[in-house]
């Protein structure tokens, strides 16, 4: 669910209405914090999966402790005004990255990534190998051998772009 709130905590309101249960809220915000404790409650309730904002938000100490990831570049105390609707479902830049409706959002504490609709097998298998072949390394290491003497690829080919 894309939102551009064009400075308006108004714009978030409708799209945090029309958006449905694992929907990842993507705000577009400016200068005052364009997602609070109320409307973070109202996303969870809606068992939204997450929100990004590029913005600020506020009221962090209650929203560390929600069952709800959220992202965003930075808190400010005060909210952004009321005012125009926005634009909904239209896609927004966030961040430099062009984020369209459908798109695949995958976050954790290192950061996000989108994925398009059209890559997401090809992403998800190329994740896989990657994970597999971190697990190998992982459990080389932990049997002792270095990590430098793993990464030989004609040891393991595996291994190979790590």
């Amino acid at each position: 669910m894309t939102v551009d709130a064009d400075g308006s905590v108004t714009a978030v309101m409708v799209a945090i209405r029309e958006a449905g249960p694992g929907d990842v809220l993507c705000v577009l915000g400016k200068d005052g914090a364009v997602i609070g404790e109320f409307l973070a409650l109202e996303c969870q309730r809606r068992n939204l999966a997450a929100v990004v904002v590029d913005g600020r938000i506020r009221d962090l100490a209650v929203l560390r402790d929600l069952d709800l990831p959220i992202f965003a570049r930075g808190a400010v105390p005060h909210a952004a005004p009321p005012g125009s609707e926005g634009l909904i479902q239209e896609g927004v830049m966030l961040c430099g990255v062009d984020i369209k409706p459908g798109d695949w959002l995958v976050g954790d504490d290192d950061g996000i990534v989108c994925v398009t609709v059209g890559e997401a097998t090809s992403v998800l298998e190329k994740a896989e190998a990657t994970i597999a072949s971190e697990d190998r390394l992982r459990q080389r290491m932990e049997a002792g051998e270095l990590m430098f003497d793993i990464l030989d690829e004609s040891r393991d080919p595996g291994l190979a772009g790590l």
